[in-house]
């Protein structure tokens, strides 16, 4: 699966299709959030690593596995709404941590992994093979290889709990639920449904670094946390993608419908995430997208991006033109990409904003 060949059809002038097999290895594929100036912390010792560390942990002790001199590291830190992300990448290290008050997920890049000592248990994570999840208790990680690459998440415990149990929509225990958070795991990843959430993933953090090289932090209201953590969660607790539809009858059904959109019409300024929709409706994801789709040809983000853009024209009509900025607006309505936004803008009111902008007095 690692070297899986791809064949490619190129032509040269007017002669024949060359084919030339290409091999995809996932050994070299790249850490995130490393290429920014901004963000990169280089140390060519482990106390400066570890200083870079404290930022999100407490560390108690931290030593180059190997020769001192020869230690190098990139290091970027990278806040994520609620989540902390530490991106790193160098020399192998011995790292002693107290507990936090988060839980951390260990993403490993590159065919290389760690070791961990939790609480006298031995665990290994290693790259295409498992994400290392750790409750808020004291850990010690060693490096197996001469390379350490890969993302440390680290998440509220609050909040992997309130978006499991939105998740869940009652198809999950608090029993259950805390025994899977308090309880150290290697969450398999080497499996098809595992591997399917690993390279979504991937592309997610490729996302985020997209993001972050147009502007320099990410938008709160995109609530990409949140994306993120229903990832983790998927992986974590298998269940929750099935969540639970409760039977209502048609006028209920039709009254809780209402409040929600009312709702969502109200708060559409601020960050929403599909997790609150879920917990605000008590309906799962499915039972939120099987409603929508039904009334509006939608999901619900995407009806909440609608919404957004009508506020976005309404902030249009009121401002005056010369002390506004289209580009601002579609920054505040979650717009990453300008031309998406105007694009969004022509489609849904048959014009572009700026040409809204012109027609004020």
């Amino acid at each position: 699966m690692d070297h899986a060949p791809i064949e490619l059809g190129l032509v040269a002038g007017a002669g024949a299709p060359i084919k030339v097999r290409l091999f995809t290895d996932h050994a070299v594929r790249r850490v995130p959030f490393l290429s920014s100036p901004d963000s990169i912390v280089s140390g060519r010792d482990s106390q400066t690593f570890a200083e870079t560390l404290n930022l999100m942990l407490r560390v108690r002790d931290c030593d180059s596995l190997h020769s001192p001199a020869g230690f190098w590291s990139e290091t970027s830190v990278v806040p994520l709404g609620q989540v902390s992300v530490l991106a790193s990448s160098g020399s192998a290290v011995v790292v002693v941590a107290d507990a936090v008050q988060q839980a951390t997920f260990m993403l490993p890049y590159f065919d290389c992994g760690g070791g961990y000592r939790i609480e006298g248990q031995d665990f290994t994570n290693h790259y295409r093979s498992n994400v290392q999840y750790i409750p808020p208790v004291p850990w010690r990680l060693q490096c197996h290889t001469p390379l350490l690459a890969g993302l440390s998440l680290l998440i509220p415990t609050a909040q992997l709990q309130s978006t499991a149990q939105a998740m869940g929509a009652g198809s999950i225990s608090l029993d259950s639920l805390s025994a899977a958070l308090a309880n150290t795991a290697e969450l398999r990843t080497d499996d098809s449904r595992g591997s399917a959430i690993l390279d979504a993933l991937f592309r997610f953090f490729g996302f985020v670094e997209s993001v972050l090289q147009l502007q320099a932090t990410v938008p709160e209201i995109l609530r990409l946390d949140d994306l993120l953590v229903r990832q983790l969660l998927l992986l974590m607790i298998p269940g929750l993608a099935e969540g639970s539809r409760f039977a209502l009858s048609p006028s209920t059904q039709e009254s809780w419908f209402g409040q929600l959109l009312d709702w969502m019409d109200a708060n559409c300024h601020r960050a929403l995430s599909l997790s609150e929709l879920e917990e605000r409706s008590s309906y799962g994801r499915r039972s939120l997208q099987h409603a929508f789709k039904e009334r509006f040809g939608c999901g619900p983000m995407q009806w909440l991006r609608r919404r957004r853009l009508h506020k976005a024209r309404q902030l249009l009509l009121e401002a005056l033109p010369a002390n506004t900025k289209v580009q601002q607006v579609s920054i505040a309505c979650g717009y990453i990409s300008f031309s998406s936004f105007c694009r969004d803008y022509r489609g849904e009111f048959g014009c572009t904003a700026a040409e809204d902008l012109r027609r004020l007095p």
